[in-house]
């Protein structure tokens, strides 16, 4: 099958939401109806459509996804499952390739000893297929609701390969499903930054499939790459929102980054979008299928993926559920004054009838549940100077009075396997990668080991982001007897994780 692009790529970007939809993998749109197209017109659509606008691992999600289901109406549309199956384009017969994926889903199959498998001409083509790689959340930023898009995961691809893969300039040849362009503004519009290894800066022109949509940005990307006589090497991204096409979004910020482990590869993604009519930020919730084939084209050249717990997270307000609470329980007292008053005030209108009898009774119930209220504002404003104090620094461990003023803090986790629980770690002040070289001083961040889901140690980094620019703050950790030094990257994405 030809490799470029289809006449009617929205047609084309409709089908795959369609079909996500139809099994229930797009939870905010209910079973295709929005896209005005049957399941057996959109298995059409993309069967139809060129390789390089539909991967054959995001075809592999879309057949994985319906064998979850059972295959819903094979029988009625024998004709529409076979053309999908066959548009992956190997050599295994349609019917064969569905049998395998249900066999997978089932549990009876390993993909990777598929036919299908050892078929692909990409072995990166099969990675993530039936998992749940795309984590959204609602957070607020500057007050406004938005959506946190994060994936994390492990890859033994070659670290200069998925270093490719973080370059901007690159996004659309590693990723033609998500990516219809990406590139800079100005053809001289790269520029150096300082500091040790690759670094550079630029605006650039960004047009993908946000969904079903199609969205048109400008962003200021800031590049790093370590030097390749470091001893740890690492390449990141970081971009933010100059613009976008008719005002549609308002925020668009996050990263990419990869972390070379040495038997493996540590990626991590995150996008922050937030649109100027937030009832449009449901469109994040579809972004998953488009979203999963961009992180399937890091592993490329690989052939061992797994995901990771996130060790990276929104911010926290140190008031957080129990600021929420002791809200609640003023404003249920305002209330039950208000129900009380008015009780009160039919009473005295009805002299004949309540007395003071039914003055007393309403009265005690009132205060009793007063009483209850208090009581439990007493906890809640006690759990909040706790927070505000209880870790074992005290109230200055960010370098300031935490959560007095309702501040947040951004964290992530550091892979140290070479370290114990007795190793002393230190980590130095952290400077923001761009043109404006701002700093994190080290008085405001914090540390801790913990324990990694395999059983090693981490660094867990914990820094109070109240003021703080946004972007990725790069430094370095010191430990144990022979002082070594690892770099360690903190991204502040001013988001603040929405308690429900």
């Amino acid at each position: 099958m030809a490799r470029g692009r289809s006449g009617d790529s929205r047609a084309v970007h409709e089908a795959v939401a369609a079909l996500h939809a139809f099994a229930g993998n797009i939870p905010s749109v209910e079973a295709g109806a929005e896209f005005g197209t049957t399941q057996a017109e959109a298995m059409k659509t993309v069967a139809g459509a060129d390789l390089a606008e539909v991967p054959q691992g995001a075809r592999l999600d879309i057949i994985h996804s319906l064998a979850e289901l059972g295959y819903p109406g094979r029988d009625d549309h024998a004709a529409a499952y076979k053309a999908l199956a066959k548009s992956l384009d190997i050599d295994v017969k349609p019917d064969d390739l569905l049998d395998e994926l249900r066999a997978v889903v089932d549990g009876t199959m390993k993909i990777d000893r598929t036919q299908t498998a050892q078929k692909l001409p990409d072995t990166h083509s099969i990675a993530f297929v039936g998992e749940d790689l795309c984590s959204v959340r609602e957070v607020m930023v500057g007050g406004k609701p938005a959506r946190w898009v994060f994936s994390e995961f492990e890859t033994n691809a070659p670290f200069d390969d998925v270093a490719e893969w973080v370059d901007p300039r690159h996004w659309h040849d590693r990723a033609g499903m998500m990516f219809k362009s990406m590139a800079p503004e100005k053809p001289d519009g790269i520029a150096p930054l300082p500091g040790p290894g690759e670094r550079w800066h630029g605006d650039f022109k960004e047009v993908v499939n946000f969904g079903e949509k199609e969205l048109t940005t400008g962003l200021h990307c800031d590049f790093a790459k370590a030097d390749p006589s470091a001893s740890h090497q690492y390449a990141l991204v970081t971009y933010r929102w100059n613009w976008s096409h008719n005002d549609q979004i308002t925020v668009d910020r996050g990263f990419l980054m990869v972390n070379d482990l040495g038997k493996n590869r540590q990626v991590k993604v995150l996008k922050v979008v937030a649109f100027t009519d937030p009832a449009l930020n449901e469109f994040a919730d579809t972004v998953c299928p488009w979203w999963t084939d961009f992180i399937r084209a890091a592993a490329r050249g690989g052939d061992k993926h797994g995901q990771a717990a996130p060790t990276s997270r929104p911010g926290t307000s140190y008031f957080g559920p129990n600021m929420r609470e002791l809200v609640g329980i003023y404003r249920k007292g305002v209330q039950d004054y208000v129900t009380f008053a008015g009780q009160l005030a039919k009473g005295m209108s009805s002299p004949r009838t309540y007395g003071p009898r039914e003055l007393f009774r309403d009265s005690t119930g009132y205060w009793a549940e007063l009483a209850k209220d208090w009581a439990r504002a007493w906890t809640a404003g006690n759990d909040i100077i706790a927070g505000m104090g209880g870790s074992p620094a005290g109230l200055d461990a960010f370098g300031g009075p935490r959560g007095r003023d309702g501040s947040e803090s951004e964290g992530t986790t550091i892979p140290l396997p070479d370290i114990d629980v007795n190793t002393e770690v230190e980590c130095g002040d952290l400077t923001l990668l761009g043109a404006h070289q701002a700093v994190i001083p080290a008085s405001r961040t914090q540390t801790e080991l913990r324990r990694l889901s395999d059983g090693s140690l981490g660094l867990h980094l914990e820094a109070a982001t109240p003021g703080v620019e946004i972007g990725m703050y790069l430094g370095e950790l010191v430990y144990g007897p022979n002082r070594k030094t690892r770099p360690v990257q903190l991204y502040v994405s001013q988001a603040v994780d929405v308690v429900t």
